[in-house]
């Protein structure tokens, strides 16, 4: 409901990006969006009317002055639910947004061939073909740092959890620092890769995670292509202590089966979840925990 006021809503969105880290982040989706039909939307509102901006003769809508606000939670037309005012262009068949200032004005002069994207760098284009020619579908997730067990450590979320049983006794169990890293070193680490990207697919029977990892040579991809399989076979995720006694889930219980090609630089991987509902190997941590490097 919030999005008809802009001249379009939620099926309006064919297609879907979201790309940056926050608040430097922005989402760009393709799909069924006018300038005319949003014009025509905020005339008719009555709500905060947007001031018009302009960057290289392009104009777009920005709401706010960047910082969020509780009282501003979900305003209408176009407020985010910590109460930040969108910064919002529409063109013919596209919409591109966020909620920083000086992301919309990077976008335009991309579209106008003054600024360099991801879409120039060979690298990333020919795994984003590769990962597609894979068969998957939806999100992909690029990642081009934090290899190493030490970076992957600090990222991991450590947490602790009580659970009391009908029976009346209670498990702790403690995500901590030395559990995932206990984890992590099981398994031999891979040779150095510069980035790697994740999707989920279908081959037309079963689902499965898609992994693309670029090298700097195609003798590395070709190493990589055992120590990934070695890492999955002795490797181990999901790292604990219960009750005080560290425990793991070896990859070779979450994963079924491994297709790996070499193709030049790049190596390649279909990997099947032993559970469907366990397709989550593309997730970030356990994503981070498998493609770990020297």
């Amino acid at each position: 409901e919030l999005y008809r006021t802009l001249g379009f809503d939620f099926v309006s969105a064919e297609q879907y990006v979201v790309a940056g880290v926050p608040p430097n982040d922005f989402e760009v989706a393709f799909g069924q969006y006018t300038p005319a039909a949003t014009s025509l939307a905020l005339a008719a509102c009555e709500c905060e009317q947007p001031e018009i901006r302009q960057h290289a003769g392009v104009e777009y809508y920005a709401w706010g002055d960047g910082s969020g606000s509780i009282s501003r939670r979900f305003n209408m037309p176009f407020y985010d639910d910590v109460g930040r005012g969108a910064r919002l262009l529409i063109r013919d068949g596209e919409a591109y947004y966020s909620t920083k200032d000086g992301i919309v004005p990077e976008l335009i002069d991309v579209m106008q061939g003054n600024a360099s994207s991801l879409a120039d760098v060979e690298d990333y284009v020919a795994a984003v073909r590769w990962m597609s020619a894979l068969g998957t579908f939806g999100e992909m997730m690029l990642r081009d740092s934090h290899f190493s067990i030490d970076d992957v450590v600090k990222i991991g979320g450590f947490t602790s959890s009580v659970m009391t049983s009908p029976d009346g006794s209670v498990t702790f169990t403690d995500y901590t620092e030395e559990a995932f890293r206990r984890a992590a070193e099981k398994g031999p680490l891979l040779k150095p890769f510069s980035f790697v990207l994740s999707g989920s697919g279908f081959d037309g029977r079963k689902m499965f995670t898609g992994l693309v990892l670029a090298h700097a040579d195609e003798a590395s991809a070709l190493a990589n292509q055992a120590r990934l399989v070695d890492r999955i076979r002795v490797g181990a995720t999901i790292a604990a202590v219960v009750n005080g006694e560290y425990t793991d889930r070896p990859w070779s219980e979450l994963i079924s089966r491994v297709e790996l090609v070499v193709e030049g630089r790049f190596l390649i991987a279909r990997l099947y979840a032993v559970e469907l509902g366990e397709t989550f190997i593309q997730g970030l941590a356990g994503n981070m925990i498998l493609t770990i490097h020297e």
